[in-house]
């Protein structure tokens, strides 16, 4: 079981009574990656000390390869469950990613957040797992703030060293940072988690009969992930589409992306105000509509150019890392080529 409302949240002692727009993940039950994020943001702005972990379900993949999406999502409610009735009097609990939970406590001190670890890593362990001869478990990083990091950014890059570390121990474990131990660790090389979200979506985008089906429930997930707004610029119509986010995005005036599409292609942007000279329109347009970053990927299939995927934060100066625009670049061509067959099989069809 999850949080069954707003009081419930606000009424944890790590968070003070403020306003929050509280979601939940439909299919775990927990918090939803928006909430639990403006809550450790929250926390953070206000030098609030807490400890936050990382659960990663290990193997998740061969689990998805191996028993199909159904049981997959199965695994996930099993966990999200465990760790909720585990820790739901100490500690927020929400679905960070695809196979990641998120856990938020005020178990501070080193030997508190071990013992705290270990309790979230044993009611796990202690599942009944469904599979036979493969059992549930998981790895976790864990690291505090402000005693190991003092933003958000170097706390999750913290716990991503403890997290990576763990994997590396062999997974089922879990490791809380020290920096002696783990701040030289090396997590540049990503290859496994990029390939886990590549195979993820196109898993989703083959669930889904139609185009705008298709389309919606990948840009759902990457936008999720990385807490982004999605819009389609469509260039026949001129005319921008909000595909998931909400509608506050300005109609942009004629040719706009224009201006600076005619030289590249794909754009990543997290500080646009150097671009005022080059392209004032571009400018103004940011500014205009409170845009943190953007990136924006040109939607085109062999000789034909559809229009743009547009995905905006506006919450935060982004650092579009590789990783996370491989994944991006990978759904708008399965949109683009999904797009240019569709077309092509209608031609087929009139003609």
């Amino acid at each position: 079981m999850g949080y069954n409302s707003v009081e419930e949240v606000l009424q944890n002692n790590l968070i003070y009574k403020k306003e929050f727009n509280v979601y939940f993940d439909n299919l775990t039950k927990t918090l939803s990656k928006s909430t639990i994020d403006k809550i450790i943001r929250n926390l953070i702005s206000i030098d609030e000390k807490f400890s936050l972990m990382l659960f990663d379900i290990d193997n998740f993949k061969t689990i998805s390869d191996s028993f199909g999406p159904k049981q997959a999502n199965d695994v996930l409610k099993l966990v999200g469950d465990a760790l909720v009735e585990t820790l739901k009097n100490d500690a927020l609990i929400g679905r960070y990613s695809a196979d990641e939970f998120v856990v938020l406590s005020n178990a501070y001190d080193y030997n508190d957040l071990w013992k705290f670890c270990k309790k979230a890593m044993d009611a796990v362990r202690n599942l009944k797992s469904p599979f036979k001869n493969f059992n549930i478990t998981l790895t976790c990083g864990a690291a505090t703030y402000p005693k190991d990091a003092d933003s958000y950014d170097e706390l999750f890059l913290k716990i991503d060293k403890a997290l990576y570390r763990g994997k590396l121990k062999g997974r089922n474990c879990f490791i809380v940072y020290i920096d002696s131990l783990h701040k030289n660790i090396d997590i540049s090389n990503r290859i496994e988690r990029t390939t886990s979200l590549l195979d993820y979506c196109h898993r989703e985008f083959m669930t889904k009969d139609t185009f705008n089906e298709k389309i919606k429930i990948n840009n759902k997930f990457i936008c999720d992930l990385l807490l982004l707004n999605c819009y389609y610029y469509d260039l026949e119509k001129n005319k921008i589409k909000t595909i998931i986010g909400n509608n506050n995005l300005k109609q942009p005036k004629e040719d706009f992306f224009k201006e600076i599409l005619d030289k590249e292609d794909n754009i990543s942007i997290n500080d646009y105000s150097k671009l005022i000279t080059s392209y004032p329109k571009f400018h103004e347009y940011c500014w205009d509509n409170n845009i943190k970053s953007l990136t924006i990927i040109k939607s085109f299939a062999f000789e034909k150019t559809y229009g743009y995927f547009i995905y905006i934060d506006s919450i935060t100066k982004r650092v579009w890392n590789q990783e996370d625009k491989v994944v991006i670049n990978y759904i708008v061509h399965m949109a683009s080529m999904m797009k240019y067959y569709t077309e092509k099989n209608k031609k087929r069809k009139i003609n």
